[in-house]
């Protein structure tokens, strides 16, 4: 049994793990965590030039600004974070490592789907509140923003986001790194790029089913547009959306996860 799961072993390992991962992603985790600063100071530079007075960014850059470093975090990290292990010569390194591939996998799975998130959001969020604290003309820190609010004073009254919370937000960046996880363990050359295409493929192939099967029901008469309608005017229509996001994110999870152990388990140099 020691053979495939020691808890002393895991956690020497797993210790072991997130020292290499700070050390190759540690400084570009800063630099992307930070962008609220280097926001801040180009828009105090561009306002003072231009307008002769200081001005801090919008609320809407800054979630603009917000999602975009975002999406570099999910991008970038597992790539390299991991994906040197499909490299010939640090991949066998890496296999020779002494923790079996269940360890190596569990720490992977989470230091990326746990760690990584939580320490970005920590990280992103407390430098955002203490720009908020210092200047007045900041607004609000981005931690208090609801989505929803933000659409409806911005004059977008039939933009509704669905899934209030920290859990949604958290979820979301979990189910995007993994799926980066994956493209980086699984493509030798150009993982980002190919990860990319992939998942913009998936996403044309499950528009197309999904448009076959509204069709097919349309067909079989079956108003679609007005159960969409009733749907959205369900007096519990937060509890249906969460739940069918909580669903998804399981789902993905699921998939997406089982991937990974399949890649890391058949994994040779």
């Amino acid at each position: 049994m020691n053979n495939i799961f020691d808890l002393e072993r895991f956690g020497k390992y797993f210790v072991y793990d997130l020292k290499t991962v700070r050390s190759n992603y540690g400084l570009t985790m800063l630099i992307v965590a930070g962008v609220p600063v280097i926001l801040y100071v180009l828009s105090i530079i561009f306002s003072t030039i231009f307008t002769l007075h200081m001005q801090a960014p919008s609320l809407a850059l800054r979630i603009a600004f917000f999602c975009i470093a975002t999406v570099i975090m999910f991008m970038s990290f597992p790539a390299q974070a991991y994906g040197r292990i499909t490299d010939k010569k640090a991949g066998s390194e890496w296999v020779l490592i002494p923790a079996s591939k269940l360890e190596k996998y569990l720490s992977m799975v989470i230091i990326t789907g746990i760690i990584v998130p939580l320490v970005f959001f920590a990280l992103y969020f407390l430098t955002d509140a203490i720009l908020s604290f210092l200047d007045p003309t900041y607004t609000k820190a981005l931690v208090t923003v609801n989505i929803n609010e933000v659409t409806t004073n911005s004059g977008m009254q039939g933009i509704y986001f669905a899934g209030r919370g920290f859990w949604v937000l958290f979820l979301s960046a979990s189910s995007s790194l993994f799926a980066f996880l994956l493209g980086a363990v699984f493509f030798r050359r150009k993982k980002v790029a190919k990860t990319v295409l992939v998942l913009i493929g998936l996403s044309i192939l499950s528009s197309i089913i999904t448009s076959m099967i509204s069709a097919s029901l349309a067909r079989s008469g079956v108003d679609v547009l007005d159960y969409i309608r009733r749907f959205m005017t369900s007096p519990d229509l937060d509890f249906r959306l969460n739940a069918m996001i909580f669903a998804d994110y399981l789902f993905t999870f699921g998939i997406v996860l089982a991937g990974i152990w399949l890649r890391v388990k058949t994994i040779k140099h």
